[in-house]
């Protein structure tokens, strides 16, 4: 496994360092070349960089890899290239979201990754390789290895504040739905409470179908109505809002109905018809009330 030499001529300078760690990707790259004592041909190493990603990124990867072949560039130090290469394109972070956007890759950028994965067997990364080892093929190990366990590191912890923040989305979702189901109870519990008010205002224990009917149909005989039981019982219906079936059989039987709990319903019909002046209705009720017949 050959060492790549620094002063190699295709390394030579061609633009300020600035125009390159200017950018974030690329001052991760020129601190790995720090480690590599590569500092002086950052640029010329940066210009050959960048002529591979323009290869791959008009789809011809394996020229690339070629142009590493030729300056034979192998082990854990091609390794380190590949890894960088294949980064430029393709977000390290990107699987800590669980929903990611699809990648946009270059075509046949699958070369680039099949050439890592065959790589990165052959010579595993290795954070302390540098321990026992001070070649260029050992600082880049350790570089690969340093970078991927602080990717690790870093998706791990963003993994992590994506569960959090969606655990406490889901309990804020809960609360609200709870505070929903507990305004939407109290609300149909006001509106009963109003509903059992309302109804009880409206009933009055006092007014029976017994009295209604008996009040009702005096006034009708007064007024010379002559229609049938039914209809009177439907008329009787509209006004009180009692049960037909109930409002027919005591028309039917009127006398009855007057005469039922020994005539206190006629009683207290007559003292309405009393407070209201209408003697003559005051003193029919009198004459059944005074006449014997059986009760109900």
């Amino acid at each position: 496994m050959s060492e790549p030499s620094p002063e190699s001529t295709s390394l030579t300078p061609k633009k300020n360092l600035d125009d390159y760690i200017a950018d974030s990707f690329n001052q991760g790259l020129f601190q790995d070349l720090e480690e590599f004592d590569w500092k002086a041909i950052a640029v010329g190493f940066f210009e050959w960089f960048y002529e591979l990603v323009a290869l791959i990124e008009k789809g011809k990867p394996s020229a690339a890899l070629q142009e590493m072949d030729a300056r034979q560039y192998d082990g854990p130090f091609r390794l380190w290239i590949v890894y960088h290469l294949r980064n430029r394109f393709r977000h390290s972070l990107r699987e800590a979201w669980p929903e990611a956007p699809p990648e946009e890759l270059p075509p046949a950028f699958h070369v680039i990754d099949a050439e890592y994965e065959r790589l990165e067997k052959l010579f595993p990364p290795d954070i302390f390789a540098t321990a026992t080892d001070d070649s260029i093929h050992a600082r880049a190990s350790a570089a690969v290895g340093a970078a991927k366990m602080s990717t690790a590191i870093l998706v791990n912890m963003l993994q992590n504040m994506v569960k959090e923040a969606e655990r406490k989305r889901a309990l804020e979702l809960e609360i609200r739905q709870d505070e929903r189901d507990r305004i939407t109870k109290e609300q149909i519990r006001i509106s009963s409470e109003v509903l059992r008010a309302a109804k009880g205002q409206a009933y009055n224990s006092e007014f029976t179908t017994n009295r209604q009917v008996i009040a009702i149909c005096y006034l009708l005989t007064a007024l010379g109505v002559t229609a049938n039981s039914s209809e009177q019982a439907r008329f009787i219906e509209f006004l009180t809002n009692k049960t037909l079936k109930e409002i027919y059989k005591r028309v039917l039987a009127i006398d009855d109905t007057v005469y039922n709990l020994d005539g206190k319903d006629a009683v207290y019909v007559r003292d309405w018809f009393l407070k209201l002046g209408l003697t003559d209705l005051v003193k029919k009720i009198d004459e059944m009330l005074d006449r014997p017949s059986e009760k109900l």
